[in-house]
């Protein structure tokens, strides 16, 4: 019987920055005692996401659709959420519909504006021309603001790129920035979309 001492596993989900842990283990009892191994790693490393941060109640986002991308926040949650396990599809130069509901996590009906960043070039910031979408003011505490975002021609088979949502409780969309902390609103992190072949 051949050793079965090489395991191969590949992880496609994973986001540039963000800490990893490896666990090395074996199957039952080492008859011989402890074992060497080696361990390769590709693709490691790059830069950690600026951070975003909220205060706290407000303004919520209760669900995000885009894509395959079908989002309903839990019950209670106010502050910041990282799903960079959920991901979606997306094409070069696609136009792809957006649904963001937002709602109230303490019964406040203050104005609030939604935001929508991609990081496109995947270096862990959010640059001008990666704000993909602003909503006009939103005036009630629930309600459901549509829009569509073009992806560029530029993407890359693969790679995953990095979406952050922000609802603010603010009339100024100028205030709102991808990292920064702000008071009373939410900030949700996904990843937009897996750039792959479209089906033939």
């Amino acid at each position: 019987m051949l050793p079965d001492n090489v395991e191969r596993v590949d992880i496609d989900s994973t986001v540039p920055g963000q800490l990893y842990t490896i666990t090395v283990s074996h199957k039952g009892t080492l008859v011989k005692g402890p074992q060497a191994f080696s361990l390769i790693v590709s693709g490691g490393g790059g830069t950690s996401y600026c951070t975003s941060a909220s205060g706290g109640g407000g303004a919520r986002i209760d669900s995000v659709v885009f894509s395959n991308i079908a989002f309903q926040n839990t019950a209670g949650s106010k502050t910041y959420t990282d799903n960079t396990k959920i991901i979606g599809s997306v094409e070069n130069l696609q136009t792809i519909p957006i649904r963001v509901r937002v709602s109230t996590a303490d019964a406040t009906s203050n104005s609030r504006i939604i935001k929508v960043f991609i990081d496109y070039n995947n270096n862990g910031t959010f640059e001008a021309g990666e704000l993909v979408m602003t909503s006009s003011t939103l005036t009630s505490a629930a309600q459901t603001y549509v829009s569509s975002i073009t992806m560029p021609s530029t993407l890359t088979v693969d790679n995953l790129y990095l979406m952050r949502v922000i609802v603010q409780e603010t009339t100024d969309a100028t205030t709102i920035l991808p990292c920064t902390p702000y008071g009373k609103g939410e900030h949700r992190i996904i990843c937009s979309g897996r750039y792959q072949y479209p089906m033939m």
